[in-house]
């Protein structure tokens, strides 16, 4: 039992949720809820009293700050991101921001992850986004387990999670805690 003086490690409570949701595959909605609890205690880091801190402004802000190790890992080619690419995920909108980060584009929609034409970080941010509508959909219940489409995608979404935190999560965690390192999907990282 905790109390009220106790202080925490956001990054590490991420984490751990990082470590449930790889070993918590089936189904794969307790894999996407893990993944994205591990994805909020990281992004939750960006909270600033004199920013926007909505949820969308937090998630972009996360994405911009890692944004160079998001573009080395990030392949639209691969397979996992086909089920989002595919067709438009229900209830996507036109996001609107504050140009605080500087970027020449001010709102993102879902047109922006499918557009091969546009920069690599446009898209990021698109895919971020997109997943955070899968999040919305499933945490106020517009996602049924028994429809193929809503399956596909909270699946698709886990393992785009699982993915990204797999390079986020330092090596150092993951063998501590008896996850894999897989060194052939991040040659990269060191």
């Amino acid at each position: 039992m905790s109390n009220e003086s106790d202080t925490y490690d956001i990054e590490e409570i991420g984490f751990y949720w990082y470590k449930y949701g790889c070993e918590n595959h089936d189904p794969s909605y307790v894999r996407f809820l893990a993944h994205w609890m591990a994805f909020n205690w990281l992004y939750s880091e960006e909270y600033d009293s004199l920013e926007s801190n909505t949820e969308t402004a937090l998630i972009r802000r996360y994405v911009f700050r890692h944004i160079d190790l998001l573009e080395r890992v990030t392949d639209f080619r691969d397979q996992m991101y086909k089920p989002l690419l595919r067709e438009k995920v229900e209830g996507m909108g036109l996001w609107k921001y504050d140009n605080s980060l500087e970027t020449d584009w001010p709102e993102i929609n879902y047109r922006d992850l499918c557009n091969e034409n546009l920069p690599k970080k446009r898209r990021i941010l698109a895919l971020f986004m997109t997943m955070y509508q899968v999040r919305c959909n499933l945490f106020h219940g517009q996602k049924n387990p028994n429809c193929a489409r809503d399956r596909e995608l909270v699946n698709a979404t886990a393992i785009i999670l699982e993915h990204y935190l797999g390079a986020i999560v330092p090596d150092d965690f993951k063998i501590k805690n008896n996850l894999s390192i897989d060194k052939t999907l991040f040659p990269h990282i060191n």
